[in-house]
């Protein structure tokens, strides 16, 4: 197989040569021109015949030759991808809803989790408390029974000179016996958010 060269003043290549360009001020133009009307096949352009480093910028306005993409490029439409091999555009991610790691107030029945409550987790994740008010001590703990206040660990507290008091911890999750939390305060009513690490994450079932 041999090298053909395209000329300034134009040409064909024979049946078995490879293309490659030479002049940078029009190289797509040079390579379109010698392929078109069956001009050379597919099979005959081997890998690294056509030099990428002669493809002025200037001339690439498209996707180039190494597959990346100039910034600022756009799709043929707006139309959400089907498949798993397209790319997702900015209005399908923006108009997607997200499916993972949502915060929520309530518990596995739809309940608003609520102080001195044990909760086992059906998934890793963080507990967030917070109370409005001062003079109030929240407490976090967990355990590997329904009763962490009372055999677990005491994971967190908080200042009870602060104002509007708050923390937060992680709990882990385990199948077989299970893992638990709990939240206590010495008057107010906390706030108690649950947020799983995992999408579908489901929430903490209550077990008061």
């Amino acid at each position: 197989m041999t090298t053909y060269t395209r000329p300034l003043g134009g040409g064909t290549p024979t049946t078995g040569q490879v293309v490659k360009a030479v002049h940078v001020n029009d190289p797509i133009d040079q390579i379109y021109d010698t392929i078109l009307a069956g001009g050379i096949t597919a099979d005959q352009i081997a890998v690294g015949a056509v030099d990428t480093s002669e493809l002025a910028t200037a001339a690439v306005t498209a996707v180039k030759m190494d597959g990346t993409l100039p910034d600022a490029s756009e799709m043929a439409t707006s139309a959400a991808p089907t498949t798993d091999k397209q790319l997702a555009n900015k209005l399908y991610v923006d108009n997607s809803a997200h499916v993972g790691d949502v915060p929520t107030l309530l518990d596995s029945e739809g309940n608003a989790m609520l102080k001195a409550h044990a909760y086992r987790t059906q998934s890793a994740g963080f507990v967030t408390a917070f109370a409005l008010g001062t003079g109030n001590a929240i407490r976090g703990f967990v355990g590997i029974t329904n009763n962490p206040a009372g055999v677990g660990q005491e994971i967190v507290r908080n200042q009870v000179s602060l104002d509007d008091p708050c923390i937060s911890f992680f709990v882990g999750f385990e199948s077989g016996t299970g893992i638990f939390f709990e939240i206590t305060i010495t008057a107010a009513t906390p706030t108690i958010t649950w947020t799983p690490l995992i999408a579908g994450g489901a929430a903490p079932i209550d077990q008061d």
